[in-house]
C-alpha cells in the first residue's frame, strides 16, 4: 500500500512537473512573439522578401516577373501569404506586423488543432484531455517553433491548413464533408508548394477505407489545384510556374541535410523515439496521422536544399506530438515512464527569451534605425542583402544576392548587365552583411559579382552585421 501511495504521489508530481514546464515554454512563446511583432526591423532574410512581395501586390503589380531584367527577384513561393500581406498593407502601411501576427496566430490555431485532433482521436474524449494538452503543448514547447514562428515564414500557415485538411479527413470520413478536405490543402499548397505530406496522407489513407472515394478525393485534389495553377500561370505569362518550380531548385547538399536531421533527432529525441515505439509497436495500427508522420519525414528530406532551414520539420514535429497525444491514453502500464521522458524532453528543449534566439535589444534597435536613416537619405539606386530595410524605406528591391547567384551558377541567369551595371558603379550604396576585404559569402555573391564590387567600392562604414559599400571616385582608383 505505501509503495503504491509513493508512486502515485511521484506520478502526480510528475504530471505537475510537466504542466509547468508546457505552461512556462507556452508563455516564454508568447513573450517572444510580442517582442518580435512589436519589433519594426527585419529580423531574419527572407522576412523582407515576403514584405517586398505584399507591397508589390498592394501596388497591383505582379511578384512573378521576367528575372532577365530589373528587378532581379524572384518570388519562390505561391502568393497567398504575401496576399494576405498585402491587405493590411493597403490599410495600415509598410510594417512587418501583419506577418508575423498572421503567423502567430496561425501557431496559435495550429496548437488548437493539435488539442482537438488528439483529443477526438478516443472514444473517451474527457479521459484523453492530458494527452491532448501534452501534444499541443510539445508542439509549442519545441525550439523550432519558438525560434522560426513568430517570424513571418509561409510555413506555419501552411502547417495550419493540412490540419485543418486532416481533421476534416479523420471527423468525417464517413461522411460527403469529408472533400471539404481538398479546400484546405489547395490552401496549403498555394502557401507553399512543398506541402504534399498531408494530402497524400490522407489520400493513403482513403484508399485503405474506401477506394472509390479516395479516387473522386485525388480527382478533385488535382483537378482544383491544376485550374488555379494554369489560371495564375497564364495571367503572369508562365511566370508562375518558372519562379514556383524552376527558380526553386536550389543546389542539393547532403552534408546539410544529415547535419539538420541530425540535430532534430537530438532535441526532439524523446517525441520522435516515442512515435516509432507506437508504430512498431502496432503495426497493423490504421492511423491518419502515422501516415502523415512518415511522409512529412520523407518531405523534409528537401531540407537539404541550400538556402533551407529547420522550419522545414515544423510537420514532421506537429505529427509526432499528435500521435503521442492520441495514443497516451492507451498506454496505461506505461504511463509512468512515458511521462518521465517527455519530462526529459522538455529540459532537452530548453529555451528562454533573451538568452537564444531572436531577441529585441536596445542596441541593435539603434543600429538599425541609424542604418535605416543611411538608406533613407541616400539616392536611388541601392543595393542590399536585406530587403527589408529597402522596403520600409521606399526603395526598389532591385536584386536577391541569394538566389541570383545559385541562378548564375545554374546558368539559368546571366549576371553580365548586372556586373556591367557595378562596374559604371550606378548603385548609390551596396550593403552586404559580411566584409568582402575579409571573407566572400559564395552563397551570396558569385565569385565575379564580389571581385567587380572589390575593383568599383570602398567600405564606407560598418553598422552593426551590415557593411555600407559606397563607389569608389576616380581618385581612389588611381591609388
Amino acid at each position: 500500500m505505501k509503495e503504491d501511495s509513493y508512486h502515485k504521489t511521484m506520478f502526480k508530481m510528475l504530471k505537475i512537473a510537466i504542466i509547468v514546464g508546457l505552461i512556462v515554454y507556452s508563455l516564454f512563446f508568447i513573450l517572444q512573439s510580442y517582442l518580435l511583432v512589436t519589433y519594426p526591423f527585419p529580423v531574419a532574410y527572407g522576412e523582407g522578401i515576403v514584405l517586398n512581395q505584399a507591397d508589390l501586390l498592394a501596388q497591383g503589380k505582379s511578384i512573378y516577373q521576367d528575372i532577365h531584367i530589373y528587378p532581379y527577384i524572384v518570388s519562390n513561393y505561391p502568393p497567398l501569404f504575401p496576399f494576405l500581406n498585402s491587405i493590411f498593407i493597403k490599410l495600415f502601411g509598410i510594417s512587418f506586423i501583419p506577418g508575423r501576427l498572421i503567423t502567430f496566430l496561425a501557431t496559435l490555431f495550429s496548437a488548437l488543432l493539435i488539442y482537438i485532433i488528439s483529443k477526438k482521436s478516443n472514444q473517451a474524449e474527457d479521459k484523453n484531455r492530458p494527452g491532448a494538452f501534452l501534444a499541443a503543448g510539445l508542439f509549442i514547447a519545441s525550439p523550432y517553433i519558438y525560434n522560426y514562428f513568430p517570424i513571418a515564414r509561409v510555413d506555419v500557415l501552411a502547417f495550419l491548413f493540412s490540419l485543418a485538411g486532416l481533421y476534416f479527413i479523420y471527423r468525417f470520413e464517413n461522411s460527403r464533408i469529408v472533400f471539404s478536405a481538398v479546400i484546405f490543402f489547395i490552401l496549403a499548397l498555394y502557401t507553399k508548394q512543398s506541402f504534399i505530406a498531408a494530402p497524400a496522407a490522407a489520400v493513403v489513407y482513403l484508399l485503405s477505407k474506401d477506394y472509390k472515394k479516395a479516387l473522386i478525393f485525388v480527382c478533385l485534389l488535382i483537378g482544383l489545384y491544376l485550374i488555379i495553377f494554369f489560371f495564375i500561370n497564364h495571367f503572369t505569362h508562365g511566370q508562375f510556374f518558372l519562379h514556383n518550380y524552376i527558380y526553386n531548385i536550389n543546389t542539393f547538399s547532403l552534408h546539410q541535410l544529415i547535419k539538420m536531421y541530425i540535430r532534430t533527432l537530438q532535441i526532439h529525441s524523446i517525441i520522435i523515439g516515442l512515435t516509432f515505439f507506437w508504430i512498431i509497436y502496432r503495426p497493423k495500427q490504421n492511423h491518419l496521422f502515422i501516415y502523415y508522420f512518415i511522409l512529412s519525414g520523407i518531405v523534409a528530406l528537401s531540407a537539404g536544399k541550400v538556402g533551407s532551414n529547420y522550419n522545414y520539420f515544423c510537420e514532421f514535429i506537429g505529427a509526432g506530438a499528435i500521435i503521442i497525444g492520441s495514443v497516451l491514453n492507451k498506454l496505461e502500464k506505461e504511463k509512468f515512464i512515458i511521462y518521465s521522458l517527455l519530462l526529459i524532453q522538455l529540459i532537452i528543449f530548453f529555451h528562454i527569451p533573451y538568452l537564444t534566439g531572436y531577441t529585441r535589444k536596445r542596441l541593435s534597435q539603434r543600429q538599425m534605425r541609424i542604418l535605416s536613416d543611411v538608406i533613407k537619405h541616400s539616392p536611388e539606386p541601392i543595393l542590399s542583402e536585406d530587403a527589408g530595410l529597402l522596403v520600409l524605406n521606399n526603395k526598389e528591391v532591385l536584386f536577391q544576392p541569394f538566389i541570383f547567384t545559385q541562378l548564375s551558377n545554374q546558368r539559368i541567369w546571366k549576371q553580365n548587365d548586372f556586373l556591367q551595371d557595378i562596374r559604371e558603379r550606378k548603385f548609390s550604396k551596396i550593403i552586404l552583411t559580411f566584409d568582402l576585404n575579409k571573407t566572400i559569402d559564395r552563397t551570396r555573391l558569385t565569385e565575379a559579382m564580389a571581385e567587380m564590387i572589390k575593383d568599383n567600392y570602398i567600405l564606407q562604414q560598418r553598422i552593426g552585421d551590415y557593411y555600407i559599400y559606397r563607389p569608389i571616385n576616380r581618385v581612389e582608383k588611381n591609388l
